[in-house]
């Protein structure tokens, strides 16, 4: 049976440091290629209430500004726990890349 297993090398990949950015933040993709596995459930649950709660307050204060997430890249854990409003919200920074969710527009529909 090991006969039909082959392992292949994986190329050397660069290793991201973990730094805290302006806003005391750091992204979650960072985290998980510092600690260099997935996260376990407990923290995945951790994190997804983090980010409801991030969610629910980025609608409450502006519902126009707040942006699709859809990468790991782009979810900010602050040195608290907590996820960062820049988050689910346009800044100068990222108005370029995102996709507003929500519209004036829509909800009157």
């Amino acid at each position: 049976m090991a006969s039909d297993v082959s392992v292949t090398a994986k190329p050397k990949q660069v290793m991201r440091k973990c730094t805290l950015d302006e806003n005391g933040c750091v992204s979650l993709l960072d985290i998980l290629n510092s600690f260099n596995a997935p996260i376990n459930e407990e923290h995945a649950w951790a994190l997804c209430f983090q980010c409801a709660q991030c969610f629910k307050s980025a609608a409450a204060s502006d519902k126009n500004k707040c942006v699709l997430v859809d990468s790991v890249d782009q979810v900010f854990v602050s040195k608290e726990g907590t996820i960062h409003p820049k988050t689910l919200l346009a800044t100068a920074e990222n108005a370029g890349e995102v996709v507003v969710w929500w519209s004036e527009q829509a909800s009157k529909e």
